[in-house]
């Protein structure tokens, strides 16, 4: 005999009432597109994993730990941040970043001028990075020669760790030529014996700062790492010395992440711009090339026809390997097509803005009838704030479930309640207010987003009870019926 089993099943068999659903497309602004763009390919070449970053964060690091904010929804992927809470993961900033633009301060009102900001961040990082190059250049050739002075060093056999470096950036060790040049310049100005370094660095200077602010003693520097060996002995200036030379590739291979990423960055805006970067393919010679036939990189911002970009993407090198431009890897998924990026329209320059898919929520509730119930269905606490916010720009008024059981429960009642003045609920599909109880009073269901899940069964499972907070017997606008509204970023 088979066992006997039972399941219980809490399926609402609602198929009778009326119900549409709407899946509307919402183009980014260009602006917004770069941001999006920008952050999902470092994200993508990290393979969807951040790691630990040292005492110099970039501007993209800093923005991708804003973007993932407050968030502390259980329902998510397995891959995660390295170093933060495993309940953060990449897919929660992308999604975010593709919901909303961050406003919080007066002087960026809206993803434009933010791009312009993170151009110029983007400088200042290369340029903060290229004067801590030839700063610790200037002392590793003044240790270099006090070593050479020594009877350690004139026993040497071969070359220092140090001219092996510089041997390494002669030959493009950074497998940039734009890197390798700037490098070479750096070091023919630190070879002058009379070259004098800066004396307090930017980063320094901001440690120090730091220092003093938290009160706590500064760190007492090991001897030999951080001076020109002075006080050394010459075994222990010999260590330094190779110890300096470590640091002045770690500092190499940095610089040239910065130059590439603010090349890729700069490419971006450019088309977006609508200027004409590209006139001869450095591949085939192709020349006069339009938009929708050019291609960048992503991995190391050049570009050049389609063609040409993914055939050398196929094996997995830059447009511009066979010149020796640039020996970075690439592969078909850092392909960025030119005419996918859109343009800069003046509409988007001027006042704030909140994000086109914010902007066009708004839009849609101020396009239902005034005595149509609406709920709208926010997945991140720290999001739907920014949602609030939206809704009170555009002066819709909305009620949020939160407080106490008591007050959420008033909320409720009061939403209910056909003289209620708030015609918008906010709600947060990661908890319980998403599913269970009735509103139907209700007719519209908005989804600003996808929800972030780990399976397609969570997804429709928590998608199906949010929609049947509406679409439930004893509906009061059946004869209307009801309205799903998911807000799906086409670009």
């Amino acid at each position: 005999m088979k066992p006997i089993t039972s399941s219980m099943q809490n399926l609402a068999e609602i198929d009778d009432i009326p119900l549409e659903e709407r899946i509307n497309a919402v183009t980014l602004t260009a602006s917004e597109r770069a941001l999006y763009l920008e952050l999902e390919h470092y994200l993508r070449a990290q393979e969807l994993k951040m790691k630990k970053t040292g005492k110099s964060q970039s501007d993209r690091v800093r923005r991708l730990n804003k973007a993932l904010g407050e968030s502390k929804c259980v329902i998510m992927p397995p891959s995660y941040i390295h170093g933060l809470n495993p309940n953060r993961t990449p897919e929660e900033a992308l999604l975010k970043s593709a919901s909303h633009f961050d406003c919080q301060t007066d002087d960026v009102l809206n993803s434009t001028k933010a791009c312009d900001i993170i151009v110029r961040q983007r400088e200042e990082e290369r340029d903060k990075c290229m004067r801590e190059l030839k700063r610790k250049l200037i002392r590793a050739f003044k240790m270099e020669r006090r070593l050479r002075s020594t009877r350690t060093g004139k026993e040497m056999v071969g070359k220092s760790h140090f001219q092996q470096t510089l041997d390494e950036w002669q030959r493009g060790g950074d497998k940039d030529q734009e890197t390798k040049d700037i490098l070479m310049e750096l070091v023919e100005e630190a070879r002058d014996p009379d070259a004098s370094e800066d004396s307090e660095t930017s980063s320094e200077a901001e440690t120090a700062k730091v220092n003093k602010s938290s009160n706590k003693p500064k760190a007492v520097k090991k001897p030999g790492k951080g001076d020109q060996g002075g006080d050394l002995d010459e075994a222990d200036l010999a260590w330094a010395h190779r110890e300096h030379a470590h640091e002045l590739r770690a500092l190499a291979k940095e610089l040239g992440g910065r130059v590439r990423s603010l090349r890729f960055f700069q490419c971006v805006r450019a088309f977006q711009g609508e200027k004409r970067l590209l006139s001869t393919c450095p591949a085939c010679g192709r020349s006069d090339l339009p938009p929708e036939e050019i291609s960048i990189l992503s991995s190391c911002g050049h570009l050049g026809c389609h063609a040409c970009v993914a055939a050398a993407a196929a094996n997995e090198a830059c447009i511009q390997q066979i010149s020796g431009g640039c020996k970075v890897p690439a592969s078909a998924l850092f392909i960025v097509r030119a005419d996918s990026l859109g343009h800069d329209k003046k509409a988007d320059v001027d006042g704030r803005h909140w994000g086109q898919k914010l902007e066009d929520i708004v839009s849609l509730i101020k396009s239902a009838p005034t005595t149509d119930r609406i709920l709208l269905f926010v997945q991140f606490p720290d999001l739907t704030r920014k949602v609030g916010q939206a809704l009170e720009h555009g002066k819709l008024e909305y009620t949020e479930i939160k407080g106490s059981a008591i007050a959420q429960s008033k909320v409720l009642q009061d939403f209910q309640s056909p003289k209620s003045k708030s015609r918008i609920l906010l709600l947060n599909l990661g908890d319980e207010s998403a599913s269970g109880g009735n509103l139907t009073i209700a007719n519209h269901a908005i989804f600003i987003s996808p929800l972030l899940a780990k399976s397609q069964f969570e997804y429709t499972q928590a998608e199906t009870q949010a929609i049947g907070r509406i679409r439930r017997f004893g509906q009061h606008e059946v004869a209307l019926g009801q309205n799903a509204h998911k807000k799906i970023t086409s670009n």
